[in-house]
């Protein structure tokens, strides 16, 4: 059977789309509510808002498999992301019997993780930051460090607590193991956002130009993966 969910709880207001990329997907296996072996699909924008989910149990894989190739296909030309990549390229591999080699090579070579996002956000931050200590030597003003509406975790045990949410009850466990690295993602990218917004506030440092929806070697994965999909 097939089950397909609302991928988050709270829906966001704005349209979820950076031009040029088709955003990020999660794949996980597992038990699904019932306790039978199934993947989970969860599909996500640029910025991490929820796209759709579905959870395809093993089961009746026989008599679904256009469904599974269907979902697993239109997630071409997104990132699958995880904590580590070994995670879904294994997920991967176990679907390979049921999946096209395109979709298959266009998966695996798509794997981004977060631990390199949240990499990416510290070293603008750290940059920024030194942007004001250069500009406090030119000026007799008083200027204050800047100051980040969530700090940045110190190591990837630290990540994984702050931005792993905890779930409990005795739903999918599949579907919990997904949503999780969904919404992994999507506090990292508020962590972006709200470095983003403190480094524009500062009026000297817009030199670094307007404010971006993604870090740019996050974007720069994400577009490489349109275009790989789209040739």
């Amino acid at each position: 059977m097939t089950s397909t969910f609302e991928a988050d709880n709270t829906p966001s207001m704005h349209v979820d789309y950076v031009p040029g990329a088709r955003g990020h997907c999660v794949l996980a296996i597992g038990a699904d509510q019932h306790g039978r072996k199934s993947v989970a699909v969860w599909q996500l924008g640029p910025t991490g808002d929820s796209g759709g989910a579905w959870v395809i149990n093993f089961t009746d894989l026989d008599q679904q498999k256009g469904d599974l190739q269907k979902v697993v296909a239109n997630q071409c030309g997104r990132c699958l992301v995880g904590w580590d990549s070994d995670g879904p390229a294994a997920v991967v591999d176990r679907l390979a019997l049921y999946l096209s080699p395109r979709v298959v090579r266009d998966l695996a070579g798509s794997i981004v993780v977060i631990p390199d996002l949240l990499e990416e956000i510290t070293e603008h931050r750290e940059r920024y930051a030194a942007a004001v200590n250069a500009y406090r030597t030119t000026t007799k003003s008083k200027i204050v460090p800047l100051s980040w509406g969530q700090d940045m975790p110190g190591d990837l045990a630290s990540a994984q607590r702050a931005l792993t949410p905890r779930y409990g009850g005795s739903g999918s466990p599949v579907a919990a193991d997904a949503l999780g690295i969904a919404v992994s993602l999507k506090r990292a990218v508020r962590l972006w956002h709200d470095t983003e917004q403190a480094r524009f506030s500062r009026s000297y440092l817009r030199s670094f130009g307007e404010p971006r929806a993604l870090p740019p070697r996050w974007l720069g994965r994400l577009r490489a993966a349109t275009n790989r999909s789209a040739a």
